[in-house]
């Protein structure tokens, strides 16, 4: 079986929306593994840069909310599309 990942700043997203996928592109995405006997590995996240570099140079509680949101939709979509290694 092939091992993908999906990186994000060099291709688009998977057929699925991002960061929220539905139940019908999720069982169209795990149909697209099996049907090129692929396996979803690793999901390379973009956390939202510009946010990022902001908190760094001016913290405050509602960039910092904003980051850990984005941090949590990253997690949570790659464990939706079968990853199991995500970098950021």
């Amino acid at each position: 079986m092939k091992r993908i990942e999906i990186l994000t700043a060099r291709t688009p997203h998977p057929p699925v929306s991002y960061p929220y996928p539905t139940e019908k592109e999720l069982a169209y995405w795990f149909e697209l593994m099996d049907r090129f006997g692929t396996k979803p590995v690793a999901f390379d996240s973009e956390i939202r840069g510009k946010e990022f570099m902001k908190y760094l140079t001016n913290p405050d509680r509602e960039t910092y909310d904003t980051q850990m949101k984005a941090l949590k939709d990253d997690i949570d979509f790659t464990a939706a599309l079968g990853c199991t290694i995500m970098r950021a």
